[in-house]
């Protein structure tokens, strides 16, 4: 492999960057030449980016005395820059947000086209001439240099491991959005973890990554896969999830949320659907259960049914009220079904201050997207709603 340190992007804005390139075609211990698995080194790219950081980062506090930001998806920023100056030399963000602008478009795949039409051929410019072009540009734009002091004497932050290790495998840590990781999740939720500027190379992070793995609360999974490719999860979630099981299972013949066969009846004349979607409807408002679920494909014509089920559920004096992963989601099911719906985040804030009104359904799209603590934190709150001991 080759590395290439470049200092700016292709719009000539200051970017430390390192570019590795890395032959496809390798001579094996036989003799015989083949191709190199590219799929296992795609796999490790985006943990690659974040121990980059993290080193760099150490780097700069220890040669220069920066301090940083908090850690945002494996990025942080040097403290004490102004936003006007971060704005001034961002050309290329500025490009692809007029570009994104001007198409009317959204979202990351929008983002990536609008990257590759902005995309400006590479330059070769001399540093010397460079820094002086920056120089005057930042003076220009309202930054005299000789008054920004962003480096100093912060030296690197005393790293208190056992600590780092403990909320990592803590209900905070590695499983506070997911039920598994693996040792990959493990290196980037150590980088996100370091104090920002934190002296690290390679080596220690893989020993901090050990560490985490070696720890008692985690568990390894049985699964037949390849050692690096191993999950693990922690007793604390494995026992979130065996509460949620519990409620599940405690709730199963309660007779809740229940709708008679008349109303049932007087809906499903009124609202034109098919008849799997009408079996669905009967299914959700006579189970009684207290978790159900509904598993189908995009376009399978969920939303219509859940809509004729809201219509009997408040016809027998239940509230319904939605959630989901995404803001975006949450209006999708309230317009496709008439059900009042916000964010999880949000709904959840909500449960916390105020609580459940009685009688109430809750609806979750795209409910196995949700994590694990966020699903027992919903079924916690149905318990206590009907007064149950499993609560």
């Amino acid at each position: 492999a080759a590395a290439f340190e470049h200092r700016s992007s292709r719009a000539d804005d200051p970017q430390l960057h390192t570019h590795v390139v890395i032959a496809n075609l390798l001579q094996g211990p036989d003799g015989r030449w083949g191709a190199i698995d590219s799929a296992a080194l795609y796999r490790h790219q985006l943990t690659a980016g974040y121990i980059y950081q993290a080193v760099l980062r150490g780097e700069l506090t220890n040669r220069l005395g920066v301090e940083w930001t908090d850690v945002r998806r494996g990025l942080a920023e040097i403290r004490d820059v102004p936003k006007g100056l971060c704005r001034e030399f961002s050309q290329r963000r500025q490009a692809i947000e007029a570009r994104l602008a001007e198409l009317g478009e959204s979202g990351m795949d929008a983002a990536r086209k609008a990257c590759l039409d902005t995309r400006p051929p590479k330059q070769h410019t001399p540093e010397a001439t460079q820094r002086d072009r920056w120089h005057a540009r930042a003076i220009d734009a309202g930054f005299n240099p000789a008054d920004l002091r962003l480096t100093g004497t912060a030296e690197a932050p005393s790293l208190e491991e056992e600590q780092l290790i403990g909320d990592l495998v803590g209900p905070e840590g590695l499983t506070a959005k997911r039920s598994t990781f693996d040792p990959r999740d493990v290196l980037r939720g150590v980088c996100e973890a370091l104090p920002g500027g934190s002296h690290v190379d390679l080596t220690r992070l893989l020993d901090l990554g050990r560490a985490v793995v070696r720890h008692p609360e985690t568990v390894a999974l049985l699964r037949s896969q390849a050692p690096g490719e191993r999950s693990y999860s922690t007793a604390d979630m494995l026992a979130a999830e065996q509460q949620a099981l519990e409620l599940v299972a405690a709730s199963r013949d309660q007779g809740l949320a229940v709708v008679p066969e008349h109303v049932i009846d007087a809906v499903l004349v009124r609202d034109a659907i098919s008849d799997e979607q009408r079996d669905l409807v009967r299914r959700l408002v006579t189970s009684g259960a207290g978790v159900d679920v509904v598993v189908g494909p995009a376009g399978t014509g969920k939303t219509r049914a859940l809509r004729a089920a809201r219509e009997a559920w408040e016809a027998t004096g239940h509230t319904v009220i939605g959630a989901s992963l995404a803001a975006v989601a949450a209006r999708e099911l309230q317009n496709g079904s008439g059900i009042p719906a916000t964010s999880l985040t949000r709904f959840l804030g909500g449960l916390q201050r105020d609580g459940l009104p009685k009688r109430s359904v809750i609806v979750v799209d795209e409910a196995s997207m949700i994590a694990t603590r966020q699903h027992l934190e919903l079924m916690q709150a149905a318990a206590r709603m009907t007064r149950n001991v499993f609560s």
